[in-house]
Formats: C-alpha cells, structure tokens, sequence
C-alpha cells in the first residue's frame, strides 16, 4: 500500500539532497551524504527511511550521482481499519543514478530513478536544461521528467494496473540584488491510469441514511492533469543570517486547489555552527468528487483524506555544523532537524486531527 502522505514527500525529497545541497562539488572531489529520518503520527503510522548519496565530479565539466534509499512502513491507519486488513509492515527501496555537464554557463542533466515496494513498481527517467545569462545574473531552466507505475494488490494475482505520468518544468533565478535571489516556477503533470488504492473503501449510507456499512471499492478519474507556480525569495537579512520563504499554488482538473506559505530562518553563531528555524502552513479545497459518506453510489468515489479540504501546519528548529580539514575530509558536516505538524481534516470524520512529528539526523563529507 502506497501512503499519500503529503509530509513523507517533503522528507524524502530532503533526504535525496543531502547535507551538502544540489550544487555541485568542487573538481576532483567526492561528496558522501547520509541521512536517516523518523516519521511518527497520531493515526498510528510510523515510518523509518535512510538514504546514502554519492556524487563525483571527475572533471570541471562532468558531475556524476547516485544515491540508494529504503524506507519501512508500520500502520494501522484508519484508511486501513475500514478495508478490515489489520495492521501491516512495508518496505520501499530506490536506487538513482544521474549525470550532469557544464561548461560554466549552460548544463544538461539527465537521470533514473527504479522503486520497488510490496504493491508498487516505478521507473522515472528525466531531463534539464539550464542558462546562465546577464554575468550569472539570470538563469534559465527548462526540465522533464516521464514515469511508469504498475500497480497490483498484494497476494492477489488477478490485480494488476498501470499508471504513467509525463511532466515538466521552467524557472526562473534571478539575482535583484547583493541580498536577494528570486525565483519563480512553473510545473505541469499530466497522469493517466489507475490512480486509487486496490485495498482502501468508499462509504456508502444505508437505506436509513446510517454511514455504516456499506463499502464499495474506490474509483478515481483515470486522467488528472496538475499545475503548480512557485515562487521562492532568499534574503540576507544580515551578515550572518538569511531567510529562505517560499509560496507555492496548485489547481489541478479534479477540483483540488491549494496554497502553500512558509519560511526558514538560517543564522551563523560561529566555529562553523548555524542554527535554523522553519513555519510551514498549507491549505486545500477538496476534489470536487470527494464524500465523507455518499448517499448513493457515483461514478467516482473515494475515501482518501488526502483528497479532501483540510489545511496543516509545521514548525521545528535545526542544528548543524560544518568543519574544513577534518582528518581525511575536505570538509565534514552535520545537520539535526525535527519537525512537528498538525493537521486538521474537517471533512474526513474518522480522523478529524493528525499531529506528529519527523526527526532528521545527516551527516556528510567531501574526500
């Protein structure tokens, strides 16, 4: 089973960052991060992920990576109390390769993702293009990316879906200033195939108008087309300090639309020490086909919380610490992040409220 969580994204697209950020490491020079992290909620769900990355760059020109993840899922989630499964165990493993050219003003990339779960297989291939102009004051980025999922429920060889996504991207960097780099982007997804669970269960009211105990399996529009700007404002508010805020919108054609503001503060204390704080809220209108219980049965019916209007919040502080000429490395680094969150579904009545937290700990080097 396959977790929508939207929080899970967030850390596991950290994770593959790394300690060391995405640009590139010096010529010659090898870049090894590894991150763990600990999900754990109201709704009984607790995930455990790590994450090992390895970049080289072999010439000034060439950047190559590749990075390996696991994560293991524990839940007993209401999604799962109402298919009657009980709880269950899961583990998810990744592995990534990409590579990178520049030539100090234009860079291609390219990469490939495989992910395998219990019920999942996922094969992404992608492409970027990027252009400095104006001294590198302004860059120029262009990108893709094309994924195939095939979809079967567990212990059940008579199922079998898939689903293929097709995206892409464009941005905008710009520095305004000495103090301030902006940044705005575009993102478009365009989805076609099975995109509900095989296990999780749509509520149907009986004849009496009683939410109980009909159950019907969900079905999802098999086309969904997702459009996302983002525009993103690093500030030096002094010396040693910055502010990194960022606002995101997203409409998609089920109806979903939603906003996201936050923002992470970053300062220096000195002997390579710099502590941190972020606040992240999100809001989001429900798809236009989302019930908590449907009085009779529809074309399309679902009873994924994920789908329907609910807003969140996240807030935590951050430690970390990077040395130059530690012992055999180049430079080492460690970083420690936890964050709490709450959420608040008023449309979902058989959890109302989630809160929880996810703890980060990282540490890399460069050779």
């Amino acid at each position: 089973m396959r977790l929508q969580l939207s929080l899970l994204g967030s850390v596991l697209a950290a994770a593959l960052a790394g300690c060391g950020g995405s640009s590139p490491p010096p010529s010659g020079a090898v870049v090894a991060d590894l991150r763990t992290s600990v999900y754990q909620d109201s709704d009984q769900t607790t995930i455990g992920s790590g994450v090992v990355a390895v970049r080289a760059r072999p010439t000034p020109e060439w950047t190559i990576g590749a990075h390996y993840l696991v994560d293991i899922t524990t839940s007993a989630s209401v999604d799962v109390v109402s298919a009657a499964t009980g709880r269950w165990d899961e583990a998810r493993n990744e592995g990534a390769g990409n590579l990178a050219w520049t030539d100090g003003w234009s860079t291609l990339s390219g990469g490939y993702v495989y992910s395998r779960e219990n019920d999942w297989e996922s094969h992404t291939g992608s492409a970027g293009f990027s252009q400095d102009l104006d001294d590198h004051n302004l860059t120029l980025g262009l990108g893709g990316a094309f994924v195939y999922n095939t979809i079967w429920r567990a212990s059940d060889p008579t199922f079998r879906e898939q689903q293929w996504q097709a995206s892409g991207s464009a941005s905008l960097v710009g520095v305004a200033d000495p103090s301030n780099i902006l940044q705005l982007n575009y993102n478009f997804s365009y989805v076609d195939g099975y995109q509900a669970s095989p296990y999780r269960m749509a509520r149907l009211a009986n004849s009496d108008n009683v939410p109980v105990l009909l159950y019907l399996p969900e079905r999802h529009p098999r086309q969904r087309m997702r459009h996302a700007l983002v525009f993103r404002w690093n500030s030096a508010v002094s010396p040693d300090a910055a502010l990194r805020t960022h606002a995101r919108a997203y409409l998609d054609d089920w109806g979903i639309a939603s906003l996201t503001i936050g923002t992470e503060l970053r300062a220096d204390v000195g002997d390579g020490w710099q502590l941190g704080a972020m606040v992240r809220g999100y809001g989001q209108l429900g798809a236009s086909f989302y019930q908590d219980v449907y009085q009779r049965p529809m074309r399309f019916m679902t009873s994924d919380r994920e789908l329907s209007s609910f807003v969140d919040a996240f807030l935590g502080p951050r430690l970390a610490w990077r040395g130059q000429h530690q012992g055999p490395f180049a430079e080492l680094r460690w970083e420690l992040k936890v964050m709490g969150f709450a959420f608040y579904l008023p449309e979902f009545s058989r959890l109302e409220t989630r809160y929880g937290f996810v703890a980060e700990m990282a540490l890399g080097g460069n050779l």
